[in-house]
């Protein structure tokens, strides 16, 4: 880590410690070297460099916790160029690896927003709603996405009860303006005449 941030400040960062590092079979940080080298090669502009780290991190077999943060990484770099099966997939992993709570919320979050992408909106909903239940501090951002997925997928039931969920958690009257706004665009869309 404090490699890596020597290398965030230099402008012309070498990355030859970190590759030797990342492939010599018998250095206990292996895994580590190799989510930094990624990270390197994004900050350098070589996206497809960073993809062949991040996919070896991947096919590691690591039972680290904090590689949860680079996998994360690695999810969001497919989601940016729209793979998004196969960025939920790096999601399931790394929330299989289970990384402190703060780290599996955000996998959660990065998991249901990759489905509202693809447009799975009802896995989007349900995975947002998982969210609002399980974190209080996230609670009302994620009763707000839901309601938005739950109003692309025409589950107009759903979409009521999280909006009157969200609704009790004090969301202003900006947030409900906003919920209404979105129904009546996306009715419009439909074909809906109200």
């Amino acid at each position: 880590e404090k490699l890596d941030q020597l290398y965030r400040v230099e402008s012309q960062a070498s990355t030859q410690e970190l590759s030797r590092w990342a492939n010599d079979s018998a250095q206990p940080r292996r895994s580590l070297a190799t989510w930094y080298l990624a990270r390197a090669e994004l900050r350098a502009g070589r996206r497809e460099a960073a993809r062949r780290a991040y996919t070896k991190l991947r096919e590691d077999h690591f039972q680290l916790p904090a590689l949860a943060e680079g996998l994360f990484e690695f999810a969001q770099l497919e989601m940016e160029e729209r793979h998004f099966d196969e960025a939920l997939a790096i999601l399931q992993d790394a929330a299989a690896i289970h990384p402190r709570s703060v780290w599996q919320e955000r996998i959660s979050l990065l998991t249901a927003r990759a489905h509202y992408q693809a447009r799975q909106f009802d896995k989007a909903g349900q995975t947002f709603e998982q969210v609002a239940n399980a974190s209080p501090r996230l609670r009302r951002d994620s009763l707000f996405n839901a309601s938005l997925a739950w109003l692309q997928q025409n589950d107009r039931d759903r979409f009521l009860a999280d909006t009157k969920d969200l609704a009790s958690t004090g969301a202003s009257e900006d947030t409900r303006g906003d919920l209404l706004l979105e129904e009546g665009m996306t009715q419009a869309a439909q074909g809906n005449s109200k």
